[in-house]
């Protein structure tokens, strides 16, 4: 809905009346502390302030509203695909200063509650073993983004939120602006991602290493290399765990095969016959989810694997028959 107070709007799904109270006719860096919520704040090319609301805490970026708009409806649209980044809630546009001066519109997300930047995630110095987590979780994200088809366009550390998860971190998309979604990415898309990612790592753990924030056996540029690593191993871990269910519904069927002749033939076949349908059902499954992950990744099937036997498209034109007594799809078990 919009709010219109004089020329001031307020673009949300759904608008907090509390915003109005807020000093819109203020520079964003002249902003009471009394408004402000003290939560740490990452680098970025925007002045960005937390603001403290009734019952949430937002973050609020100033940009230009072509810029808001895009990066508004960008941030709508990876929530909807249940994708890892921060919650839009609107766009402040039509500010001007008591004088008339006019200001930039506000961007406004929701904070996500106990997720940090990097460079709060380290009080004294950045360990090795942080570091690399951060990288890891990182790659797991662009990972994500990227099958869903968001191209990013400005891969950073500083870009993101971390939040722990147990031993680990789970990392959040916090800046779309640069930013665009699409049906699927070519592997150019991908690549120059992925180049961007190593190259921006590299700058901010050379900045850290420069403050002597940054462990020093850490090698900065060797670590930023990591998140290209990190990135293709993903791609050969999820061929393996699919691979792997592969390998225990036909380990099934040979540990079935060797009670032949200690059981009744009626008993013996009518399992055989079921424990064959599920191996060939876990094959083509398989095989059909390898093929669709591989459109989105544009990477191969690492060599040590068995490659699927028919292309995408066969398997998007299948119609099966639910009948529990025999093989649903006996077609895509044939080379």
């Amino acid at each position: 809905m919009s709010v219109p107070t004089h020329s001031l709007r307020i673009t949300a799904a759904s608008a907090d009346p509390a915003l109005l109270d807020l000093p819109w006719q203020t520079p964003l860096e002249e902003w009471p502390a009394n408004r402000l919520a003290a939560l740490p704040r990452g680098i970025s090319r925007h002045v960005v302030r937390f603001v403290r609301m009734s019952d949430a805490v937002l973050a609020a970026k100033e940009i230009g509203e072509s810029l808001a708009r895009r990066e508004y409806d960008l941030l709508r649209m990876l929530r909807r695909l249940a994708l890892p980044a921060v919650e839009p809630i609107g766009i402040v546009t039509g500010r001007h200063t008591p004088d008339g001066r006019p200001l930039d519109p506000v961007l406004l997300t929701r904070h996500l509650q106990f997720s940090l930047p990097y460079r709060a995630l380290f009080s004294q110095s950045l360990r090795a073993d942080t570091a690399t987590r951060l990288i890891d979780a990182l790659a797991v994200l662009l990972v994500r983004l990227h099958l869903g088809g968001f191209y990013w366009g400005d891969v950073s550390l500083s870009n993101t939120l971390f939040r722990r998860d147990a031993g680990a971190f789970a990392a959040y998309l916090v800046d779309a602006e640069t930013g665009d979604l699409h049906d699927s990415l070519s592997r150019g898309q991908r690549e120059h991602d992925l180049d961007l990612a190593a190259t921006n790592i590299a700058g901010e753990l050379m900045d850290l290493a420069a403050g002597g924030l940054l462990d020093e056996a850490m090698d900065p540029i060797d670590t930023s290399d990591l998140i290209v690593a990190r990135y293709r191993s993903l791609w050969t871990e999820l061929t393996e765990r699919y691979s792997a269910g592969v390998s225990a519904a036909r380990d099934l069927g040979t540990t079935w095969a060797a009670l032949q002749g200690k059981l009744d033939d009626e008993r013996f076949n009518e399992v055989a016959g079921f424990l064959k349908i599920q191996a060939d059902e876990a094959r083509w499954w398989r095989d059909a989810s390898l093929d669709y992950f591989g459109s989105l990744s544009g990477l191969p099937i690492p060599p040590q694997y068995e490659p699927p036997l028919h292309p995408l498209n066969f398997y998007e034109a299948l119609t099966c028959p639910a009948d529990v007594t025999k093989a649903r799809c006996p077609d895509v078990y044939t080379p």
